[in-house]
């Protein structure tokens, strides 16, 4: 027994197809299949290494998993790898523990671990102070002090590294000019270190100095109060370390035009110091506010001019620092002055204006005023107003009367005649006049011992009278009866107070035509004088007038007219009698006028059917329009439709059948059936009548068009992977195969099926054909393959070599001699042709050799026999 293939790799991880191949002790063969499912369950070899990093200046170290990865491997090959931890800082310094994981590409892991050694070889940053002077005492000596405080130390793990001077604190030198270097070093937790260094020179004692500032002018907030700056940046200061401010920045100090001493201190780290002092002097820039009421009115008592008032003190009054006075001053009416509240005081009869004055500690300064009105115990009058108005002149007596208002004590209603208020025509409500003339504008107010009300009138309107208009006119003096407007005009003359201009066409003055000048009113229908004049409720002037002459109209009557016509048929003649010298116009509503002759037209009534109007007027001689004379005419005729152009297919028939209104109808072959059969190319016509005469015509043209001609071929049998491209052939049409498809070819693969196509041009013309695709049991392509090859090297016909076995991608070929031993067998597929040797590689004896050829699932075995010749 064999099996082929017998042997798997990384790249057979999967499903295998494997042929079994069994031999009896005859050389007989058979074979069955069998699927082999290959696995990798083996993890990868994992090799980690030990390592050492270094954190960088910022306390942070990192690993990827190629630092770790000391050659770890895998038969199908690594999909990923993966370190954990693989982030460091300052907590981690020392050895730690990271495990490698592997995986490979099926998914199967396998991990070891490392050391990673976390080390800080980093020294911290030192910045030294600049070079220095220091004074030396009086024996030219100088105590080193502790110079670390000024040195700027940061380091990436240690948060306060140890700093070493030296020389040390406390060390002397001497001697003026001296230049001592000072180094200081930055040691961390860890042992690194770093250094820097500056130099002093030793001179002569003179210790700090400083210049305060001038006095400092500031002002205070809303709330009086001043918040310290720092003023040391602004003082002149040499050979201190730090200079202080008493009070300190941000110390709050309050009042106006108050002083605060500022004390500036300078001092040396060796303990000297240097003071000043200067005044920060406070102002208040903001006034105060005072806020006054509004304005007020006060009656009198009763035969009193002047009035107490109460209650007008100043709604508010502040300041921020604090007021220092409040005072009033009187102004108008009332003369007087004060100090904080003008309550209580004496107001005289008027308007006076009431002044507040507020001012605070500095002198800041605001004011405001309203005014109070001292009224007498009376209001005036709200209106006046006449019985009646628009009278006529000197009508009678009128009536004048007011409204509203509040006369007080001994104060009377008093009238006057005009606006100067001198002409006093009465006192009292209701006050009966002589009726004026002329407009009169009338007043009425309240009057007493102390006071005066303001005045309410009116004016009273007196009508004028009119003068007569000089003359009337109309714009035509003459006119056809009924034809148009007129337009009526008045000269001269002049309309008193709603006097109007009234027309009238009789000279009773009772058939009113309308108002105005420039009237326009319908033209008469017979001759007319119009009349006109002014007219008011107090006169009417006298009329004058003006004559419009009317002439008649004509009137046609039709002589000749036809009231039925055929649709295109022959011309239509009308004709009218009328005046002599007149001249006819003619209009229609359909149809066409072909000839026009004043009083005669004819007409073309056309091709579509309908009633339609013929309107004639005429105009005299003398340029009167008749009323327009009209009459009807029913135009009439069949209608006929046969239709859009058709077509028929090679063998058929088709039916014409009229469509339309008529009652009698004939085809171009004189037959009168009720339609007309076609089956060949010609155009078709039919000519209609209906119950007056009148015909019609239409036609349509019908095309005979051959069928297509439609060969899929013979019968055939299709195996393995072969194919057939069938064609519906006839370029341009359209097809439909049984398969769905609509394209002219298809491509159709082995299996028994019926293959059918529909093939259609655009006239709807269409033919079929059917093809029948037959089984195949491998004998039927197969069985015409070479039975004879000669491998002798000459490069021709070498190996038994057949196309058709690339059908057959599964297909296996064996051999076998004479006595049934099998000495070849093929790779699935028959991929290299059997090249006359056996399965040891020793080439055959010309003979004949029996083979079998398993073609795969679903086909027969083929056997037969090949001879080699040599």
């Amino acid at each position: 027994m064999e099996a082929s293939p017998s042997l798997f790799t990384c790249a057979d991880v999967g499903p295998n197809d494997v042929t079994l191949f069994v031999t009896d002790n005859n050389g007989h063969v058979n074979t069955c299949n069998a699927v082999v499912t290959v696995q990798d369950i083996i993890p990868p070899d994992v090799y980690c290494q030990d390592i050492t990093v270094q954190l960088d200046g910022s306390g942070n170290a990192t690993i990827s998993w190629a630092d770790i990865d000391n050659g770890s491997d895998d038969a199908s090959g690594i999909q990923f790898m993966s370190v954990s931890p693989n982030a460091f800082t300052c907590d981690d310094i020392g050895p730690n523990t990271v495990t490698l994981m592997v995986t490979d590409i099926y998914g199967n892991s396998n991990n070891c671990t490392a050391t990673v050694t976390v080390e800080d070889n980093v020294g911290p940053s030192v910045l030294c102070p600049a070079n220095r002077s220091e004074p030396a005492d009086e024996s030219e000596n100088f105590t080193l002090p502790d110079y670390s405080g000024l040195a700027i130390v940061s380091d990436n793990c240690s948060a306060d590294p140890m700093i070493t001077q030296s020389p040390s604190v406390g060390t002397v030198i001497n001697g003026i000019g001296t230049i001592q270097t000072i180094t200081l070093l930055a040691e961390d937790e860890h042992g690194n270190s770093s250094q820097c260094a500056f130099d002093i020179n030793l001179v002569e004692g003179t210790g700090p100095r400083i210049t305060c500032p001038g006095d400092q002018a500031e002002y205070v907030d809303d709330n009086c109060q001043f918040i310290l700056p720092d003023y040391t940046g602004v003082a002149a200061v040499s050979g201190a370390d730090t200079v202080t401010q008493s009070p300190g920045p941000g110390t709050v100090i309050t009042g106006s035009s108050s002083v605060q001493i500022i004390r500036l201190v300078a001092r040396t780290f060796t303990g000297d110091s240097a003071t000043c002092n200067f005044n920060v002097l406070l102002s208040d820039p903001l006034p105060p506010v005072v806020i006054c009421r509004n304005d007020t009115v006060i009656y009198t008592q009763t035969g009193n001019c002047s009035a107490v008032v109460n209650n007008i003190s100043p709604v508010s009054g502040t300041d921020n620092c604090g007021v220092q006075q409040i005072s009033y001053e009187l102004t108008g009416s009332t003369i007087g002055s004060g100090l904080n509240d003008a309550s209580g005081a004496t107001f005289d009869l008027g308007l006076t204006t009431v002044w507040y004055k507020i001012t605070d500690n500095s002198g800041n300064m605001d004011s405001c005023s309203f005014d109070v009105t001292v009224l007498a115990d009376m209001v005036a009058p709200d209106s006046a107003f006449p019985d009646r108005n628009n009278i006529c002149p000197g009508d009678g007596t009128i009536t004048l009367s007011f409204a509203g208002g509040e006369p007080g004590s001994e104060a009377k209603a008093t009238w006057y005649a005009g606006s100067s208020l001198l002409v006093n025509i009465g006192r009292g409500n209701n006050l009966n006049v002589a009726a004026p003339v002329v407009n009169t504008s009338y007043f009425v107010r309240f009057e007493g011992d102390c006071d005066t009300s303001a005045v309410a009138g009116f004016l009273l309107r007196v009508n004028s009278g009119s003068d007569a208009p000089s003359s009337a006119m109309s714009d035509k003096d003459t006119v056809c009866s009924g034809e148009g407007t007129i337009t009526l005009t008045y000269f001269g003359g002049s309309p008193g107070s709603d006097a109007l201009a009234n027309w009238y066409s009789d000279e009773h003055f009772l058939d009113h035509i309308g108002v105005g000048n420039n009237l326009e009113v319908p033209s008469p229908l017979a001759t007319t004088s119009y009349h006109v004049r002014f007219e008011s409720a107090c006169d009417t002037s006298n009329p004058v007038s003006t004559v419009v002459h009317v002439l008649s109209r004509p009137v046609p009557v039709f002589v000749e007219k036809d009231d039925q016509a055929c649709i295109s048929g022959t011309l239509s003649r009308y004709i009218v009698a009328g005046l002599p010298g007149s001249k006819f116009s003619w209009s229609l509503t359909g149809g066409t006028i072909i000839a026009d002759y004043n009083d005669s037209i004819y007409i073309d009534w056309g091709s579509i059917a309908g009633i339609y109007e013929i309107s004639v007027t005429e105009t005299s001689a003398s340029g009167c329009p008749s009323y327009p004379l009209t009459t009807m005419v029913n135009v009439s005729g069949p209608d006929i439709e046969l239709g859009p152009e058709r077509g028929v297919c090679e063998g058929n028939t088709i039916e014409i059948i009229p469509q339309g209104n008529f009652t009698y109808h004939m085809w171009h072959d004189g037959s009168t059936g009720t339609s007309y059969l076609a089956d060949t190319t010609e155009l078709v016509k039919i000519q209609v009548f209906d119950q007056d005469g009148c015909t019609a015509f239409d036609s349509v043209q019908v095309t005979l068009y051959p069928l297509p001609a439609v060969n899929l071929g013979r019968d055939t049998a299709l195996c393995g992977n072969n194919s057939i491209i069938l064609d519906a052939g006839n370029p341009g049409a359209m097809y439909l195969w049984s398969t769905g498809e609509t394209t002219r070819e298809i491509e159709v693969y082995a299996g028994q099926q019926d293959i059918s196509v529909a093939v259609t041009y655009g006239n709807d013309c269409s033919a079929t054909d059917i093809i029948s695709i037959l089984p195949c049991g491998g004998g039927e392509v197969l069985g015409d393959i070479p039975n004879l090859f000669t491998p002798n090297g000459d490069g021709v016909n070498d190996t038994w070599f057949f196309y058709e076995s690339a059908g057959f991608p599964e297909m296996v070929v064996v051999i076998y001699d004479r006595w049934g031993k099998r000495v070849y067998i093929s790779e699935p597929g028959y991929p290299v042709p059997w090249d006359g040797r056996s399965m040891h590689g020793v080439d055959m004896p010309m003979d004949s050799y029996h083979y079998i050829i398993k073609p795969g699932e679903g086909y027969d075995d083929v056997v037969g026999t090949i001879t080699i010749v040599r």
